[in-house]
């Protein structure tokens, strides 16, 4: 958030002080400043000011009465002696453990169920592990199982949210449980034995999964892998962990699509681990796709390592030259990224000349004038209502113009102009001869900027415009970085340099959310 330049504030939230304290028990208790003194006094010195220890605290008194409501005064009484005499837990977690612990087995359990779902869930969650359910909460001391006769795990909750330790919010059929504090779920968490946990959170992950519906499951994906995740060491069944494995790749998948680009690494390598040895040939769709996503996942993140390990093992084991495309594109990049332009450059034209793009040999200035000539000959004699509403469907022309686009960047920094002009012009020829993708936006951008460098200035600003155009229509937003900076900055300007100030800082914050950094 930092480096996105957001503005943050930081707040320190000490401990109350004892003046704080005797406000917060004269309110609660109704009775003056000074008739809470002492035992505000007392309870500070108990629970350090800590505010959550000392509304406990608080609450522990009158559950043992040593605090009290007597009807003959009306006012609360206490027994400043006994209370002295208190052992008071080491801190707020033992506290809540010691009140848990007084609670009835069956809302004992379910706390532990909410405890292990983390800091919130919703009562979706809860119904589906309550009755009818399946499975049975193994090795829980008595405790109820998940699918028992239970009336309803959410009811049992209420209890807790009686006494303050969980907030209800929602509606009675969509309501969320949420512990009023960390504390007060690490402590529900700690009742659960250490060897019943990884167990527990399995079990939890499979009645989930199985009794979900696809809506369901599509809504709580995170959570059920989370607890795949913490049971993972006791998945056995090979085609279990395939199931597991397609949920990760599925959350690997969504992850990238909303700019989690770490999780999605994170995700598609635990969903690697889990495949079988002979994976390629059992799970291939599955392999491909994990392997792929890690390694444009990776790449976003700057471990390159991990990128060309797994773009080789694809490059190995993929069944044709379609499948290998994505990890491809990956280590172009990885290679760019590095430094090693022109290394870049080559691979991506041999991935080119597979593709079917045959480009002009021998690249001189003569050459590259020559086909941007070309080019326009072409445009003039197309209406630009044709062009913009036909939309490109050839997978390999996709793909082509996605490596055309790379390409143009590498062949810009490394000042190869006639070789850039060139894929430059292919991809808007492409766009001519397939209809319009999100590349063709920047196409034409790249265009517009090349006409322009080149006397030209009115047809570079007419398609610079028909760029900035068919990119709102597009909404293809990763794109507007590259044009952006070839509309504002490299065309020769018309407006003041000064007025694409603003657009090229929403280029930058663009580029950073899309992992955009060359």
């Amino acid at each position: 958030i930092h480096r996105a330049g957001t503005v943050l504030s930081e707040i320190h939230v000490d401990n109350i002080g004892k003046e704080s304290v005797i406000r917060l028990v004269s309110d609660a208790l109704h009775i003056s400043p000074s008739q809470a003194r002492l035992l505000a006094n007392l309870v500070h010195s108990k629970t350090s000011g800590q505010p959550l220890f000392v509304i406990q605290f608080l609450k522990s008194l009158s559950d043992e009465g040593l605090l009290r409501f007597s009807l003959s005064s009306r006012q609360w009484q206490w027994d400043l002696d006994a209370i002295s005499a208190k052992r008071v837990a080491d801190n707020v977690a033992e506290l809540m453990t010691a009140k848990m612990l007084r609670y009835p087995v069956e809302v004992l359990w379910s706390l532990k169920l909410a405890a292990c779902l983390g800091h919130e869930c919703d009562k979706t969650m809860l119904d589906l592990l309550g009755p009818g359910g399946g499975g049975s909460g193994g090795g829980n001391n008595g405790s109820t199982p998940i699918s028992s006769g239970v009336p309803s795990i959410a009811e049992h909750l209420d209890v807790a949210v009686a006494d303050g330790l969980i907030i209800k919010s929602g509606t009675s059929t969509k309501a969320v449980y949420r512990f009023s504090h960390d504390q007060i779920q690490y402590a529900a968490y700690s009742l659960i034995a250490l060897d019943e946990q990884m167990a527990l959170h399995l079990q939890i992950a499979r009645v989930l999964f199985e009794k979900a519906s696809p809506e369901e499951l599509d809504g709580m994906l995170f959570v059920v892998l989370d607890q795949f995740g913490r049971g993972s060491p006791l998945l056995v069944d090979r085609s279990e962990k395939s199931r597991v494995a397609q949920l990760y790749s599925m959350a690997a998948k969504r992850s990238f699509s909303t700019f989690a680009h770490l999780s999605a690494s994170i995700f598609a390598l635990q969903g690697i681990l889990l495949l079988d040895e002979d994976h390629w040939r059992t799970d291939y769709e599955l392999a491909l796709a994990l392997y792929s996503t890690s390694a444009e996942a990776h790449n976003i993140c700057g471990v390159f390592d991990q990128v060309e390990t797994c773009a080789n093992i694809v490059f190995a084991q993929a069944r044709s030259f379609e499948d290998k495309l994505p990890a491809y594109f990956s280590l172009v990049q990885v290679t760019g990224a590095k430094g090693r332009l022109l290394d870049a450059t080559n691979l991506g034209l041999d991935v080119l000349q597979k593709l079917g793009i045959i480009l002009p040999a021998n690249l001189d200035m003569k050459v590259a004038m020559a086909v941007i000539d070309q080019t326009r000959v072409m445009l003039e004699a197309i209406p630009t209502e044709t062009l913009i509403g036909r939309k490109m469907q050839d997978a390999k022309a996709l793909a082509a113009m996605k490596m055309l686009q790379l390409l143009c960047r590498y062949t810009f920094i490394s000042r190869q102009q006639e070789l850039m002009a060139v894929l430059m012009c292919r991809m808007v020829e492409m766009t001519v001869e397939h209809g319009i993708c999100n590349e063709s936006v920047i196409a034409f951008s790249h265009y517009g900027y090349i006409t322009c460098n080149t006397g030209q200035l009115a047809l570079g600003h007419k398609y610079g415009k028909l760029a900035l155009s068919l990119l709102e229509q597009s909404k293809a937003k990763g794109t507007l970085p590259s044009v952006f900076m070839n509309v504002y900055t490299m065309m020769i300007p018309i407006d003041p340099v000064q007025a694409a100030f603003p657009q090229m800082d929403i280029a930058h914050n663009v580029a950073m959310a899309y992992g955009d950094f060359e």
